[in-house]
């Protein structure tokens, strides 16, 4: 089992996001994120998270990627502002 890399803001998973905090979000597509279907998949793919400020898209990329190291994926774990100012 990977453990997740150390430039990510926490260690969370899906199972810890609240989903009444927003409603607007279809749980059962977040849930089929988590099994990871989208990065085993022969045409691989990404998965971009879009939404206001607040609304647990950080929450939910952090689970993603823990969940893909528990499986034994490498990830990278960046932010949008951190892709557009560099290193």
């Amino acid at each position: 089992m990977g453990e997740p890399p150390l430039k990510m803001p926490h260690h969370k998973t899906i199972d810890g996001y609240d989903f009444s905090y927003q409603p607007e979000l279809d749980p059962r597509r977040v849930r089929d994120l988590a099994t990871l279907a989208f990065v085993e998949a022969k045409a691989k793919a990404n998965a971009a998270l879009l939404g206001p400020p607040g609304v647990g898209k950080t929450h939910i990329a952090v689970a993603l990627a823990v969940a893909a190291c528990r499986a034994g994926f490498t990830i990278y774990f960046t932010t949008l502002d951190d892709m557009v100012r560099g290193p």
